[in-house]
């Protein structure tokens, strides 16, 4: 599958203009279903369900439009005559799945996606959870400005990606045109459950009123011609699978259908084939990479924009942390699920300079300097490109300052990404030593530690935050100290914030200091 490393997209080459996108949407955990109390609730969003998601996958930056529906299918069946950029509607289940299906044969055939990859209808809790992008409430941002619906529309159809997207560079998840989703309409389990995909058939109809109700399969948006309450994260519909309506059409995803030979062969299986025999790499559909022999997962950051430091009023605060800045990352990467342990280190660099290695090799390297950070970085990225596993354009380096914060914060906004006492190890329970890394509870994108255990190198020179719109910072020119983000087991609960900064020489080795690795495109500098 081509990697568009200058977007943070796959690109898929279906004409007109550029083709298809589609951003890396991580794992994580959200809650599906809208409050008893929220206004214009139904019925039919409760129980609330608290739903993992334990595989990322792509989902189409926007609908698929009239013009790459006909390019794939040879036809046009859209009521709205607004243009092949357009969002194709008038499209049932079924021809959106056949859709998927032809797709799907035509990448493969290309090599563009391996066998083990398919397009896909996304599931009703892929949707919601990426259609909320971190938000919780009945809209993920400003309707008048994300969304076609009623007020605005003129009750047509609009191009395609003329308004603002979501936090995770989505478009049009609210209004345009409803989307189908893959589910059988069915209740919400309430609860918590881990990835939600409703029945395998179609349930039994329901008798209501005295007459059958059938299911049908669910879609969600809302669109040109629904007003505000039906154009919310929460709300739901369903229709026949070989309906035709003309509010109604759909986005693709890009899951993993079962382990990929590519990957199997390349990334999780140890190493049995000489590297001048083994494919090139390439980024496949599975959202995690594991690193092979090290152990080493990395999981998928979207692209996507987020308030970086703190508000003046936060408590704990220090000026540095000001002043806020919103940034968009506009590129997609990888982080390291964990930081990097003893073991790993010692693997690739021959030694371990912790300080607490009685703690284990699977507690995290510390003593460590920016320099000798930078060192693994290098080494592990020259190993895996010369066993062709590197994806071409990109590099293994330390996350930016702002993909640090903005990966720690997973959607949050408040001092920290969930409850410290269960997600960090820092002086009320760190009992003056690191511990072995994972085992406290992640935070809604997968991250494990980046509030405690070790604070964490990160790539810049430590600066002034800009204040501002900014988009893809890297911190200061130069300088002389760099920045160390997060808190460890030595640290009070104020110095383990999401916005809290550190600094240091990148000489200097200290036993609270470790780092995570970021799998970035090539095309930034840390000199």
């Amino acid at each position: 599958m081509h990697v568009a490393a200058d977007t943070g997209t796959r690109l898929v080459p279906v004409p007109p203009s550029t083709g298809i996108k589609l951003l890396p949407i991580p794992a994580g955990t959200f809650t599906m279903g809208s409050l008893a109390d929220e206004p214009d609730r139904e019925s039919d969003e409760g129980p609330q369900t608290r739903v993992t998601l334990t595989k990322g996958f792509f989902l189409g930056t926007t609908p698929v439009t009239q013009g790459q529906y006909e390019a794939v299918m040879g036809t046009n069946p859209s009521f709205n005559g607004t243009g092949k950029d357009a969002p194709v509607e008038s499209v049932s289940w079924e021809d959106a799945m056949a859709f998927c299906k032809k797709l799907t044969e035509q990448e493969r055939t290309a090599g563009r996606i391996t066998t083990g990859d398919a397009f896909t209808l996304p599931t009703e809790a892929q949707w919601e959870y990426a259609c909320r992008a971190g938000t919780t409430g009945p809209h993920v941002g400003n309707l008048d400005t994300m969304a076609w619906y009623e007020q605005n529309s003129g009750l047509k159809t609009h191009p395609v990606g003329t308004k603002l997207p979501n936090a995770w560079g989505l478009f049009d998840m609210l209004g345009n045109v409803n989307e189908w989703c893959l589910d059988w309409y069915v209740s919400y389990p309430g609860g918590t459950v881990m990835d939600l995909t409703g029945p395998a058939s179609c349930p039994a109809p329901v008798f209501r009123d005295g007459s059958q109700h059938y299911s049908g399969r669910v879609f969600r948006g809302g669109s040109s011609g629904y007003n505000a309450p039906s154009v919310r994260a929460a709300s739901r519909k369903r229709g026949e699978s070989r309906a035709r309506l003309v509010y109604v059409g759909f986005r693709i995803a890009l899951i993993a259908v079962e382990p990929s030979p590519q990957v199997a062969a390349s990334v999780s299986q140890p190493d049995q084939t000489s590297p001048a025999t083994m494919p090139p790499a390439r980024v496949a559909a599975p959202a995690t990479r594991t690193v092979t022999g090290l152990n080493l997962t990395l999981q998928p950051v979207p692209a996507g924009a987020f308030t970086m430091g703190s508000p003046a009023d936060e408590p704990g605060r220090h000026d540095s942390e000001g002043p806020q800045t919103r940034v968009t990352i506009s590129q997609a990467f990888w982080l390291g699920k964990h930081v990097v342990t003893q073991g790993q280190y010692e693997a690739v660099m021959g030694t371990n300079p912790s300080h607490f290695k009685n703690v284990g090799k699977a507690a995290p390297v510390e003593k460590v300097s920016w320099d000798d950070a930078m060192t693994f970085c290098q080494k592990l990225a020259e190993r895996e490109r010369a066993a062709r596993r590197l994806p071409e354009g990109y590099a293994f380096t330390l996350p930016t300052e702002a993909q640090w914060e903005y990966a720690c914060r997973a959607g949050t906004t408040g001092p920290y990404a969930g409850n410290l006492d269960a997600m960090a190890w820092y002086t009320k329970n760190g009992d003056k030593t690191t511990h072995p890394v994972g085992k406290k509870q992640p935070n809604a994108w997968g991250f494990y530690d980046m509030h405690g255990n070790v604070l964490e190198w990160c790539l810049d020179w430590h600066g002034v935050h800009p204040g501002g719109a900014v988009t893809d910072p890297t911190g200061a020119a130069s300088g002389y100290r760099r920045v160390i983000r997060g808190g460890g087991w030595g640290h009070v609960a104020s110095d383990c914030r999401s916005a809290v900064r550190h600094v240091g020489s990148p000489a200097s080795c200290d036993f609270y200091v470790g780092f995570r690795v970021a799998l970035s495109p090539v095309a930034r500098s840390s000199s």
